[in-house]
């Protein structure tokens, strides 16, 4: 384990004897060359139960310095963290007595990572990068390749999938392009507000998904409370279980029903339910780089109902698509993925 692996380096390092274990752990890690073994072995450590008071004692001096000097906002990011943590509530007043350790501007944003991270067992998986919002200055987060969860200074979460472009500040107005999972925290008295070109969500507390990709159908799934959807001189109530779907194309929409959770493409299992071919595999092609083209596009509507693990292979989910819908093949070009009709 950490302690016992770099027992003799903590040996010729640690100059105040005075030190717990734990700071002499998070002194000699940032004192030590980049090492992704080391990296991986700190980040299991934070989230063990081992010199759990110390790791508290060391949060708390954190909790004190963090560059947010509104309380209320301090509040709304523990609540966040604690949610998926476990910890005690920091104390409001600084710690008493002489803070042996200084924590340097280096470790405060790798322990908020860990913080945030910890709790996602789906890691590797998924490949998502986690961040704990301190700053509440206006922000865009553009994402490439991976998937990104933000906890932002009001507590809300929120999951950003590929290619997607995220824009927050001070306040609960915030803006969309992409695909994003939302869990926002209730505010009674302030409402949560997502613009995007086309549409704008309010809510002031609700878990929901906003598909709103350039170029291809808006998708809202709401999976917990109630929101308010406008568009254009339209106004659009949801409650729980509805999917409300917009055809730029053709100017239309409809309102579906769920029994899904949550969205899938943040988790471990990816599951589709009566999902249009063609949104399948416009999702594939962000997950994996390709270009998809169809022989025939009237295939694109056909729809799919499919479970499968995130992590899989190209070529199996093509194989399980072609096989559960039975009427085309398909070719893999290098990035291009030709569907043909079925031989059959």
């Amino acid at each position: 384990y950490i302690y016992n692996s770099y027992r003799e380096k903590m040996k010729d390092s640690i100059e105040n004897k005075n030190n717990t274990t734990a700071e002499n752990i998070l002194r000699i890690y940032m004192d030590s060359e980049p090492d992704s073994k080391l990296d991986k072995q700190v980040k299991l450590w934070l989230i063990s139960d081992f010199h759990k008071e110390e790791k508290e004692a060391i949060l708390q001096h954190i909790w004190n310095i963090l560059s947010v000097t509104d309380d209320s906002g301090k509040k709304r990011i523990w609540d966040a963290i604690q949610r998926k943590t476990g910890l005690k509530q920091p104390k409001k007043q600084i710690l008493p007595g002489k803070i042996i350790w200084q924590v340097s501007a280096a470790i405060l944003p790798f322990i908020l990572f860990a913080l945030g991270l910890w709790f996602y067992n789906n890691y590797n998986k998924t490949g998502q990068k986690t961040e704990v919002i301190a700053e509440v200055i206006r922000t865009t987060i553009e994402t490439m390749e991976e998937i990104h969860h933000l906890i932002l200074h009001d507590g809300t979460e929120v999951w950003l999938n590929k290619n997607s472009s995220f824009t927050y500040g001070d306040d609960r107005q915030v803006h969309l392009t992409g695909e994003a999972f939302f869990k926002v925290a209730h505010h009674p008295s302030e409402k949560f507000v997502l613009q995007t070109n086309d549409i704008i969500i309010t809510v002031l507390g609700t878990n929901f998904n906003l598909k709103i990709y350039p170029e291809e159908e808006i998708r809202v799934t709401l999976y917990e409370g109630s929101l308010e959807l406008a568009i254009a001189d339209t106004t659009v109530m949801m409650t729980f279980g509805d999917e409300w779907v917009y055809n730029r194309n053709q100017s239309s929409c409809e309102m579906n029903r769920t029994s899904k959770s949550g969205p899938t493409w943040n988790r471990e299992t990816i599951m589709y339910e009566n999902v249009p071919l063609h949104s399948v595999f416009k999702d594939l092609e962000r997950k994996y780089g390709v270009q998809i083209e169809a022989y025939d596009p009237a295939i694109l509507n056909d729809t799919l109902t499919l479970k499968f693990e995130n992590d899989i292979q190209l070529s199996e989910i093509l194989f399980l698509i072609a096989r559960v819908n039975g009427k085309f093949d398909y070719l893999i070009d290098d990035k291009t993925i030709r569907i043909k009709q079925t031989n059959n």
